[in-house]
């Protein structure tokens, strides 16, 4: 610093100021360049301050949104469980329901079923009776018949011995 001081009294003098102005002037230079440097410095560690609170109030609000989203992650994942298990409950209802329907619905149809074969049964069996009665009848009147034509040809045999 002292090195410039001089420089700045020798330019002031060569340039025609007195030596009394020179060395006040090149002194107010160096004070003022003395107060820029200290300026500097002091802006250097208030800088420094600041972006020191600018980081550290940074992390606190990192860290409160992280606070926050794993609080919301935590409760998504609690309410979709619960939406899972409601849609479970439900599906388990509407799958008893269909079952329950459907139960139902193979027993009228075993009942319709059996009703039929019933149905089925008895006419069977009345076309069963139909058709011995009628081969009874036939029967009958084939063995009619047969006797009748036996006796007839008994008399013829009987004529002819």
């Amino acid at each position: 610093m002292p090195n410039m001081l001089s420089e700045v009294y020798t330019a002031f003098c060569k340039a025609g100021v007195p030596e009394t102005e020179a060395r006040a002037a090149a002194e107010a230079l160096s004070s003022y360049a003395l107060a820029t440097k200290k300026d500097i410095t002091r802006g250097d560690k208030e800088l420094a301050q600041q972006i020191e609170q600018g980081n550290a109030t940074f992390r606190t609000d990192l860290t409160q949104t992280g606070n926050a989203l794993e609080h919301k992650m935590e409760k998504g994942h609690k309410e979709l469980g619960q939406k899972i298990e409601q849609g479970d409950a439900a599906l388990r209802t509407d799958l008893t329901q269909t079952g329950s329907a459907l139960e139902q619905d193979m027993k009228e149809g075993l009942k319709e079923l059996g009703q039929k074969i019933e149905q089925g049964d008895k006419e069977l069996a009345q076309k069963i009776e139909q058709g011995d009665a009628a081969l009874r009848t036939d029967l009958t009147q084939t063995g009619s018949a047969l006797e009748h034509k036996m006796e007839k040809g008994y008399k013829e045999l009987a004529q002819k011995i």
